[in-house]
């Protein structure tokens, strides 16, 4: 079984390398990985990958936000590459079978035939406000917010892993995907993703800019799509994010709440598969 990964990427450099070591470690055999852009080093860790044979490295330079067309254009690649299945994934995500016993690679080696996609629920780890970079986020990002909202109050979207298809569609943010050897999705969902989406105050600040000046200058969409991340640019430009980006983390009555509630948990996973 051949299982490849597709990403698009952008200023990830804190984040990309533990992705994709994580996901090699879960049984990912190949990357195919669009850098759109980066300013940051991030694409002189991916070339360090594509030295090893791990990482096939496209680029898309414009800064837009038509994501869903070149994780359709990797997730075709992959197909036409031999891969059985093929996990959309974000650079700051890390994927998990529910069973802390097996690993991707053997969860989806006991999947049956007519199972050809299935739908992954995402909830992001937490910590207390973080301004500084000399930490690595990985020592701070230990708590689960079961009950992750968006800045929308709504919960986060489901990802999806799928069986390759060369006729794929990818729908915005890895949500969806169709094509005519796929079918419903599968009532079994044995995998779950912790997200590390708040791991700085500088890199919070990064994405949203980074995020919101591209959905408003892609034509392609209607302004309700990304209309959460539309929400935080807006923010950003009136000065006021630095209060949503507290919101989204820890503090001691916060963190006392979630235990009452079992909302926020502790997950150590990310920090001990180094």
């Amino acid at each position: 079984m051949k299982i490849v990964a597709t990403l698009a990427v952008r200023d990830e450099a804190d984040v990309i390398a533990a992705n994709i070591k994580h996901h090699i470690r879960q049984g990912v055999d190949h990357f195919i990985i669009t850098d759109n852009g980066s300013i940051d080093g991030t694409r002189d860790i991916l070339l360090r990958f594509v030295d090893q044979g791990v990482v096939t490295l496209l680029d898309e330079p414009n800064h837009d936000k038509m994501q869903f067309q070149w994780v359709t254009k990797m997730a075709r690649q992959a197909a036409r590459e031999g891969a059985d299945w093929v996990l959309n994934i974000d650079a700051d995500e890390f994927w998990f079978p529910k069973d802390r016993h097996l690993t991707i690679r053997q969860v989806l080696e006991q999947a049956p035939g007519e199972i050809t996609k299935i739908k992954v629920h995402r909830d992001h780890l937490i910590g207390f406000p973080y301004y500084g970079t000399r930490i690595n986020w990985r020592y701070r990002l230990i708590w689960r917010n079961r009950a992750t909202r968006n800045i929308k109050g709504n919960p986060l979207g489901a990802k999806i892993a799928h069986r390759a298809d060369p006729e794929v569609e990818i729908a915005q943010g890895n949500h969806n995907a169709t094509g005519p050897l796929l079918g419903q999705l599968s009532a079994i969902e044995p995998f779950e993703i912790l997200e590390v989406q708040v791991r700085s105050w500088e890199q919070f600040k990064r994405r949203v800019e980074n995020a919101g000046s591209a959905y408003n200058s892609t034509t392609y969409f209607g302004p309700n799509r990304g209309n959460a991340v539309r929400t935080e640019y807006e923010l950003l430009q009136a000065g006021e994010l630095e209060e949503w980006y507290e919101r989204q983390c820890l503090s001691i009555p916060r963190l006392v709440r979630g235990f009452r509630h079992d909302t926020i948990v502790p997950d150590f996973r990310i920090l001990l598969t180094r």
